[in-house]
This record gives structure tokens, sequence and C-alpha cells, in this order.
């Protein structure tokens, strides 16, 4: 009974802006202070280039309690939205708690979330400032590889730790060294 009485209840559209700079590779990176540091030392290294500061509007597609599904993939446009992140593979709390994560998309749009999915999953859509295309000419915002889990790990062991696929973090994966092949 609660449940189709909420079902019927009209739902506010998530909206939340997300200001930040993108990474070489299309990587966004939230304008906080922990990240500002680390994009900063992967620029001074020369690792990657960072764009200007931009912001976006952004807004979450799902509602509770049935959220619905998609079979669109990040990085996909639709009349300049660009789908950026979801909760299918990750769940809020990992994106949301863990900043480095590659889906995370500023604190605001975390507490723009509204309620959580009991079926289905909901999806953050972004208007894009710019967009690359694809070789097939479609439309598309180019994510990163997953890299490693978190800052420590990466500067701690020095090796790509790739998580499960859905998951990634802002770091990029290590470099392997050249060895000198004899002839």
């Amino acid at each position: 009974m609660l449940l189709a009485v909420l079902a019927t209840l009209p739902q506010a559209l998530a909206l939340c802006r997300s200001m930040g700079r993108y990474r070489s590779d299309g990587i966004f990176f939230p304008a906080e202070p922990e990240l500002e540091v680390l994009a900063e030392e992967q620029e001074r290294r020369g690792e990657y280039r960072f764009s200007k500061y931009v912001k976006e509007e952004c807004r979450w597609e799902g509602e509770a309690p049935g959220c619905g599904t998609t079979d669109r993939q990040l990085g996909d446009v639709d009349n300049g939205w660009v789908f950026v992140a979801h909760t299918k593979y990750s769940q809020y709390s990992d994106i949301c708690i863990n900043n480095m994560h590659d889906l995370y998309h500023g604190q605001e749009c975390c507490e723009s979330y509204g309620a959580f999915c009991w079926s289905g999953f909901k999806r953050l859509w972004c208007k894009k400032t710019h967009v690359r295309r694809r070789k097939d000419r479609q439309d598309v915002a180019q994510p990163g590889d997953p890299g490693p889990t978190d800052i420590k790990n990466y500067y701690d062991s020095g090796q790509n730790k790739r998580k499960s696929e859905g998951e990634a973090t802002r770091l990029p994966a290590a470099r392997k060294k050249k060895t000198h092949q004899p002839y």
C-alpha cells in the first residue's frame, strides 16, 4: 500500500551542477582540494594535460523505487547530454564516498541523488561543454582506463591494480619500464 502511494507521488527532477576540469584522456576532475592536488601533480609530471575549469548542468534519470534500466553506455551522447555515471555496477556509496572514483561528479550531484532504487539503477547525464568524436563519427565522451584503486596503492605499489568492470579510479595506469633488448 505504502509503495503504491510513493509510486504515484510526483518526483522532482534531480538536477545538479558539476564544476571541475577535464584530463586529456577525458576523465572529469571535480573542483575539490584532494583532486586538485592530484591533477597538479599529474600535470607537473607530464602524464596528462588539464582543461580550464568548466561548469556543467547534470541530471539524474530514474525515479525510485523502480529506477529502470538502459542499454546506453558511458560516454554516449544524446542532444549534448553525455551519460557520465550510473549505479549499475557501482553503488551510490562507492561513487560518492570515494571521490577518486571515475563516476564521481562532485558533492552536489551526490546530494541530489535522491532515494535509492529497489530495482534498476540511476543514470547521471551532464550537459558537456566539449564532446569528442569517435572514428565512426558518433559523438562520445572519452572515458579513461581503470587505474589503481586509490592514491595509497598507486604510490606504494607503483603497479596498475585494475578493479572489476564498471569501477575505475582517476589515477593513471603505472607505466612499464623500457628494457633494452639485444639485437
